[in-house]
Parts: C-alpha cells; structure tokens; sequence
C-alpha cells in the first residue's frame, strides 16, 4: 500500500503509522473543505465523510503523541472503517460515471452512424421532402412508391419515416 489518497481512483490508501495517518489526514481535509458542486455528481455526504475522517485521523495522531497504544490503535480501526465507507460510495460513484462515460460513447457512435451521408436521418428526410411536395395522394403510396429508389431497406421503415408528418400544402 502507498501513503495518501489516490483522487483519480478516489481510494485511500495509507500505511498504519504516523506518516500514513497524516497523509490520510491532509487528503480528507481536502475532500472535505472542497466546496459541494451537484453538477460534479459527487455524493454529498462525501464531504461529511471526509470531515470525519480528518477528525478521526486527528485523533488518532494525538494518541500517537501521547503513547497512548490501545487508544491510537482504537481510533485506527474507527479511521479503517470510515475510510471503507468513503472507498466504497467513491467507489460506487466512479462505476456510474464510467458508466455515464460508455454510455455517451455509445450515443455518440449511433448518432454518427445515423447522421452519415446516406445514413438513416438523410433518408428520412429525403422521404419526407417527397411526401411534402404533394406528389403523392397518401403517406402509404409514397412510401410504396420511393423506398426502394431512395434507399430504404424495406416499404415499413420508409413509411415509419412519414409517421407525425404534416400534410402537403
């Protein structure tokens, strides 16, 4: 294990001794005196968490000091327990924002693919721009009678791209 807190993983890590404790101590302060932001989409009561950490970090050290063994070694395992927490709500979040991540990816990828030249949104608007210049009598006829020439892979999706349109003027 290293000393400190790894925020991009957002895990701490630390050694049982002073240094450890201390590196705990500073990185809990941090997370804790960070303003909230709800648009990061870090839970709120990470900072709460993070505050008790430090206390608890703080208590530990002064049992330190004091030579006070059973002491220090209570509040370490006080601290051990609430740093488990706090690992496991970071945890918890950074799999939803990898989520989210993967997600967008996948968004954007059908988004490009149907965006393409020749691609579903070309055509669907192609389809439409027939059925608005009122050369057809009904949305099925056209659909019947451009799908093919226009691209479509079968009459039903040609006629769902008419679906909701307004009626040739």
């Amino acid at each position: 294990m290293k000393n400190g807190i790894t925020l991009r993983q957002y895990f701490l890590h630390y050694e049982p001794n002073r240094e450890g404790i201390e590196a705990i101590l500073i990185e809990a302060r941090k997370l804790a005196d960070a303003p909230y932001d709800s648009a990061n989409g870090m839970p709120a009561n990470v900072h709460g968490i993070a505050a008790g950490i430090a206390t608890e970090a703080r208590t530990c050290l002064a049992y330190f000091d004091s030579e006070q063994t059973n002491a220090a070694i209570a509040a370490g395992f006080r601290l051990g327990s609430l740093c488990g927490e706090l690992n496991g709500m970071m945890a918890a979040w950074a799999s939803l924002q990898q989520k989210a991540a993967h997600r967008q990816e996948r968004v954007d990828a059908a988004n490009a693919r149907h965006s393409r030249p020749g691609g579903s949104r070309e055509l669907r608007s192609r389809i439409q721009d027939v059925w608005a210049s009122g050369k057809y009598s009904s949305r099925d006829i056209c659909a019947e009678q451009e799908w093919s020439e226009l691209g479509f892979q079968s009459f039903a999706t040609a006629r769902k791209a008419l679906r909701n349109t307004p009626d040739p003027t």
